[in-house]
């Protein structure tokens, strides 16, 4: 639907047609999708919402998403058009900088923010060079994601042993690796701390880090005031490693979670993570 629109639909009539859809998701409250953005955002939002400011920050999530796919799909195919959606900042120079290869390799993680894709889409264009580890088999939407990635230069990596693997020994060459480290992983065996919870995000991340010898950096996505894309990225964060495997991932990722929470509590509207963070309840 978003690609339809973006393509074929003004980007200010699309605007509305996405607020009207936002005002109908937000009612259905039993549909699983609505109660996991409910969920979330209340955490994000540290449980201090009332009923009706949690019924309108949710409302604006799903304004956000819907704004994000228009905006990525109405200008992916246009360099000039992709460059007047960013914010041209230092931190997207030094972004680009860092996936050179005659750079030391990097790890960047993210939060779902903002329009990562779009963010990504407007870097690539400007040479930005990263192999971005995906879950391994995505459904249509990703599937549609993946392949706007691959449009503008970077190596889409499918998670799985060979790939973890090929990931080390780009970064170990001075590639960059990039994925997001806020989407929960059914069955994890760790629990990492998030908003003052346990929950089983991904931590892997941290050991591969570890082999490559390398820092992990965040990056995040908002929207401003003035409607651009802006992206931050934190200092370089050396991994600690450990005897123990288990509490590397631990100390090493709760390190980096710190930093998403603080981004996510910047702007917790822009938080665009529609799998329950915690399933368990």
């Amino acid at each position: 639907m978003g690609l339809f629109f973006g393509q074929y639909l003004p980007p200010a009539l699309s605007y509305l047609v996405i607020n009207f859809i936002a005002t109908l998701l937000v009612r259905m409250k039993k549909l699983s999708l609505v109660q996991t953005v409910f969920k979330n955002q209340q955490i994000a939002h540290d449980n201090k919402l009332s009923s009706k400011e949690l019924h309108q920050a949710v409302k604006n999530v799903f304004i956000y998403a819907g704004q994000g796919f228009i905006d990525l799909y109405h200008n992916f195919k246009n360099y000039d058009a992709l460059q007047q959606q960013i914010f041209d900042n230092d931190d997207l120079k030094k972004l680009i900088n860092l996936s050179k290869n005659d750079t030391p390799g990097v790890f960047i993680v993210s939060p779902h923010m903002g329009s990562f894709d779009l963010m990504l889409a407007a870097a690539s264009a400007r040479g930005l060079k990263g192999n971005v580890l995906t879950i391994e088999n995505p459904n249509s939407g990703y599937k549609l994601q993946n392949n706007i990635r691959t449009m503008n230069g970077l190596k889409i990596m499918p998670i799985n042993s060979i790939n973890y693997q090929k990931a080390i020994k780009i970064m170990v060459k001075g590639g960059m690796v990039i994925t997001a480290v806020d989407r929960p992983i059914p069955g994890q065996k760790h629990k990492l701390e998030f908003f003052n919870k346990p929950c089983p995000l991904p931590g892997g991340y941290v050991e591969m880090a570890i082999k490559a010898k390398v820092p992990v950096r965040v990056v995040s996505i908002h929207k401003n005031s003035m409607g651009f894309y802006k992206l931050k990225l934190s200092e370089p964060i050396p991994m600690v490693p450990m005897d123990n495997p288990e509490q590397e991932i631990i100390y090493n990722a709760q390190i980096i979670l710190k930093k998403i929470e603080d981004q996510i509590r910047a702007y917790p509207l822009q938080w665009q993570m529609f799998y329950p963070v915690y399933p368990d309840g």
